[in-house]
């Protein structure tokens, strides 16, 4: 069913990860950190496609069209793993639950790199459900900052 398939976005953006390794501030002579933040292997179209072909919409949810964005919380670790999924921005317990699971289907990153050493990295990324496509433009057009359309 095409109108009520969901539709799901998220995005990674670079302010929205922080290197949380131990190091040494650079001193005063200004050196500088060489970083590179982790990269999902298959690539960004891939991870979003598998969150959005993952995606098992809460029943409960859907029928009282109860949608928007949740915020999770986790780390990529030195060997490119998910640890300590968590939400900081919920809607409700049953799509809080699934943010989680669908995170923690994302192994297989390549870990973020800091003076040349293999660090964890910490994100958030915002996930949003939509019910229907109705709810999604209603959402969209009440909030004017989610997604772009696609």
């Amino acid at each position: 069913m095409p109108a009520l398939r969901l539709l799901l976005y998220f995005c990674l953006l670079a302010p929205a990860c922080a290197v949380t390794a131990q190091s040494t501030a650079p001193s005063a002579r200004n050196e500088s950190y060489d970083e590179i933040p982790p990269r999902f292997k298959a690539g960004d179209k891939m991870l979003m496609r598998i969150i959005a072909d993952s995606m098992r919409y809460p029943p409960a949810a859907r029928q009282d069209r109860i949608g928007g964005k949740i915020v999770v919380e986790f780390i990529v670790d030195t060997a490119g793993n998910i640890r300590a999924a968590s939400v900081v921005e919920g809607i409700r317990s049953d799509l809080d639950q699934e943010a989680i699971r669908l995170v923690n289907l994302l192994n297989g990153w390549h870990p973020g790199i800091q003076n040349g050493k293999k660090v964890n990295v910490q994100f958030r990324l915002p996930l949003y459900f939509y019910p229907d496509p109705r709810f999604r433009r209603q959402y969209k057009k009440a909030h004017q900052t989610g997604p772009a359309d696609n």
